[in-house]
């Protein structure tokens, strides 16, 4: 009975201790979204496939250097402290690009959303502006009555090329086309928004974004913006 039950506990302990494990995963233009993610040779190909898992603390989701996506980042789950999820690149070369082209929103979107930090990707749109189309480089916007993101990393990423909209109060238009946006979004599309906590932004490169460059809204504690060239 002893020995049964003692096999029961190591199942138990095997099945939390693999819940618990931090992954990275792997993704190339070259890639199969039928594959696992696990490994360069078994990298996923899609941005789709990026944005369909939640994931976890301390995981890593690692672009290929030189590689161009044409779409949007929207990746789920969140970090924990000391343990935040981390988009870079991987390989030598020039940095990975996430091209947006015409879409209205932003090119990496995380919502309500803590411990995540974004490195050494590119970010564009390139497409001309039209009206009631704002766009954004990478945002994490808190959203609602109070929401907060926390711990938010963007650095060594280069924004440029993002056609938003001047005028207007959207979630998108006005202030909130920026190409790099934290805290919760101005005017109309950010009504009983919250807060931003942890903030560090530091050394990118912004050229050529509407409309503004960086933005910290309803920023609290700890932020630190240093070493951007704009």
């Amino acid at each position: 009975m002893r020995s049964k039950f003692f096999s029961i506990a190591l199942s138990f302990l095997a099945v939390f201790a693999a819940y618990g494990q931090s992954r990275t995963y792997y993704v190339s233009s070259a890639g199969n979204d039928n594959k696992s993610g696990r490994s360069p040779r078994s990298a996923w190909q899609t941005l789709e496939r990026v944005n369909r898992d939640a994931f976890q603390a301390g995981d890593a989701i690692l672009f290929k250097a030189g590689d161009v996506w044409k779409g949007q980042v929207h990746p789920q789950g969140s970090g924990a402290a000391g343990k935040p999820i981390r988009i870079d690149r991987y390989g030598k070369g020039p940095m990975p690009v996430i091209n947006f082209g015409e879409a209205t929103g932003a090119g990496v979107k995380l919502v309500n959303q803590a411990w995540w930090e974004i490195r050494n990707l590119e970010v564009t749109s390139g497409a001309p502006p039209r009206p009631g189309f704002g766009r954004q480089g990478i945002v994490a916007l808190a959203e609602g009555p109070g929401s907060r993101t926390g711990h938010l990393v963007v650095s060594n990423c280069y924004i440029h090329d993002i056609w938003g909209q001047l005028g207007g109060d959207g979630e998108f238009t006005g202030y909130n086309s920026a190409a790099i946006f934290a805290g919760a979004a101005m005017g109309r599309g950010g009504a009983g928004g919250g807060r931003a906590d942890d903030v560090l932004v530091e050394n990118n490169r912004i050229e050529r974004v509407d409309r503004c460059g960086i933005i910290i809204w309803r920023g609290h504690d700890n932020i630190m913006v240093r070493g951007n060239l704009m």
